[in-house]
């Protein structure tokens, strides 16, 4: 699959998932986003030298194809990362994602995205 289609079929999961909502998205896609986040992850401290695996790791599969490259493929988690944090809300996100501090960082490192609280009067 290439990224463009990648990207093509987050945008598309992220509409289902407003219009079924929070419950059914936690319940039915979640577990699903979980491993995909994993695999992100992973990747990104293979790509990067970050975290104490050093690169010893490998998840993808690259082919040497230019939209397959792990580098590329993380920007899904800038897409599909913060729409769920939104939707499901960060705490039960955090909850479901063991790597959620690893695409935390990333996130912050890369993109400048940090999650912010906001109260509610």
């Amino acid at each position: 699959m290439s990224l463009l289609q990648e990207w093509a079929a987050a945008t598309g999961l992220i509409a289902v998932c407003q219009q079924i909502g929070p419950d059914l998205t936690a319940l039915h896609v979640l577990p699903k986003l979980k491993e995909l986040f994993d695999e992100l992850a992973f990747s990104q401290e293979t790509t990067s030298g970050f975290g104490s695996l050093g690169g010893s790791l490998k998840i993808f599969n690259t082919k040497g194809d230019e939209e397959d490259q792990p580098e590329r493929r993380l920007d899904l988690v800038l897409l599909l990362y913060p729409h769920f944090a939104s939707l499901l809300g960060i705490e039960k996100l955090r909850q479901c994602c063991a790597t959620w501090l690893l695409l935390e960082q990333f996130l912050l490192r890369r993109h400048n995205w940090k999650w912010e609280y906001t109260r509610k009067y």
